[in-house]
C-alpha cells in the first residue's frame, strides 16, 4: 500500500501536537473567547435628504485568546472582522520582571482612556466625535504600577491637495514625502479605587515632510465617579496636529486633525475636545447610558479648507438589555452634527445584537 507523503506529514504533525499537550510541553494556559455582533440601524442624512437602513457584521465581532505561559510570561491575540475580512486587532506578549512589566506587540495605546459605550457606526464610542481614541498600534510599552510609557509606531501623514490638476482641489492624506526619525511617545498615569477613577495621559510625535518639521502632541485627562448604580465620567483633551495620534471626524470623513501642507509649508492645526457620559444600572437586565461629545479644529491661516475651523458634536441615548449571560441587545438613538454650512447632520436609531462566547 502506498501512503502519500502529505498524509504521513499530517499524521506526524498531529501526533507531535497531541504528545506535546499530553506531556506538558505546551503547558501554557489558553483562554479562548469570541464575540458575534450585528448592527442594525436606520440613519437619516439632512445633507442628502435620505434615510437608509444597514445591517452589517460589527467589526467589533472578534475571536481571540489570553495566554498565561508562566508566572512571568503572558500574551494574547484578537482577530476582528473589519470590512468583512479577518484582521489582526491585537497580538502581544508581556514579561513581568518584578519591578514592572514589558509589553511588545500591537494593543490599545496608553493614550486611550475610553468612557463611552456608543454602539452606532460599529461601536463608535464617540471616537473622533469627542473621545480621543488612537486605536491599536504596534508598540513597546513599560509599566511600573500605575505609570505607563510606550514607544508607538508613528503616523507621518499630512493633509494636502492630492489632485495633480491645478484647477481642482481634492483634500487627502499622504505620507510619501514624509520621514520619521523617532517613534510616537505616549505616557499615562492612572488612579483607581472603588468609587473614583482618574487618568492623565499625553502623546508626542515629530517627523519631516518635504523638509518641513511636523510636531504632534496631545494632553488629556479623564475622571469617573461611581455611586451605587450610577456612574458619571468625563474626558477633555487639547493638542496640535492630533490626527497623527488619533484622527478626528469633523467633516464626516474621519480624516481630520492632521497638519496641512500647502504652498510648500506646514500649517499646524490646533484641536480640543470633550466627552461626558452618564450611566445608570436600572436592574440586572437593563441599563441606561447618555453621552455627549464635541471636537473643535482650528486650521489657522491655511486655505485648503473652506472654513477656518471645523466642529462636530454627537449625543446619544442607549439602553443595553441583557437577555442572558453573554447575550445582549443595545437599542440606541442619537445625532451626529457636523455643524458647518454644507456639512451633514445625521440622526440615527437602531440596535446592536451581540452574543459573547
Amino acid at each position: 500500500m502506498i501512503i502519500k507523503r502529505s498524509a504521513v506529514q499530517f499524521v506526524m504533525a498531529a501526533a507531535v501536537f497531541f504528545f506535546g499537550f499530553s506531556s506538558g510541553a505546551f503547558a501554557a494556559d489558553w483562554k479562548f473567547y469570541g464575540t458575534a455582533s450585528i448592527n442594525t440601524f436606520w440613519a437619516d442624512s439632512d445633507l442628502n435628504d435620505t434615510t437608509t437602513y444597514s445591517q452589517v457584521l460589527n467589526p467589533g465581532a472578534n475571536i481571540g485568546a489570553e495566554v498565561a505561559a508562566s508566572d512571568t510570561l503572558s500574551g494574547g491575540f484578537e482577530y476582528g472582522t473589519e470590512n468583512g475580512s479577518a484582521n489582526v486587532v491585537t497580538l502581544w506578549g508581556a514579561w513581568d520582571f518584578g519591578a514592572g512589566s514589558l509589553m511588545i506587540g500591537q494593543d490599545e495605546v496608553v493614550a486611550y482612556q475610553g468612557i463611552s459605550g456608543q454602539v452606532w457606526d460599529d461601536d463608535r464610542a464617540l471616537d473622533g466625535l469627542g473621545e480621543f481614541n488612537p486605536g491599536e498600534r504596534a508598540q513597546i510599552r513599560l509599566t511600573f504600577g500605575a505609570f505607563e510609557i510606550a514607544a508607538v509606531e508613528p503616523d507621518t501623514q499630512v493633509a494636502k491637495d492630492t489632485d495633480d490638476d491645478p484647477g481642482r482641489t481634492v483634500i487627502g492624506l499622504a505620507d510619501d514625502d514624509s520621514e520619521a526619525n523617532i517613534p510616537n511617545i505616549q505616557i499615562r498615569y492612572t488612579f483607581d479605587n472603588n468609587n473614583f477613577d482618574a487618568g492623565l495621559a499625553g502623546g508626542f510625535g515629530s517627523f519631516d515632510h518635504k523638509g518641513e518639521d511636523v510636531t504632534s502632541y496631545v494632553a488629556l485627562a479623564s475622571i469617573g465617579v461611581t455611586v451605587n448604580r450610577f456612574r458619571l465620567a468625563a474626558q477633555g483633551w487639547f493638542g496640535q496636529n492630533v490626527g497623527n495620534i488619533a484622527a478626528q471626524d469633523t467633516r464626516g470623513e474621519g480624516e481630520d486633525g492632521f497638519a496641512i501642507f500647502e504652498n510648500d509649508r506646514i500649517h499646524d492645526v490646533d484641536a480640543w475636545g470633550a466627552a461626558l457620559v452618564a450611566q445608570m444600572v436600572v436592574n440586572d437586565m437593563l441599563s441606561l447610558e447618555i453621552g455627549y461629545g464635541y471636537v473643535d479644529l482650528d486650521y489657522g491661516n491655511a486655505g485648503l479648507y473652506v472654513n477656518d475651523s471645523d466642529e462636530v458634536m454627537s449625543y446619544y441615548l442607549s439602553a443595553p438589555v441583557t437577555l442572558a449571560e453573554g447575550v445582549s441587545i443595545v437599542p440606541e438613538i442619537g445625532v451626529v452634527d457636523y455643524n458647518e454650512s454644507g456639512q451633514d447632520e445625521i440622526t440615527y436609531g437602531g440596535a446592536k445584537w451581540q452574543i459573547e462566547f
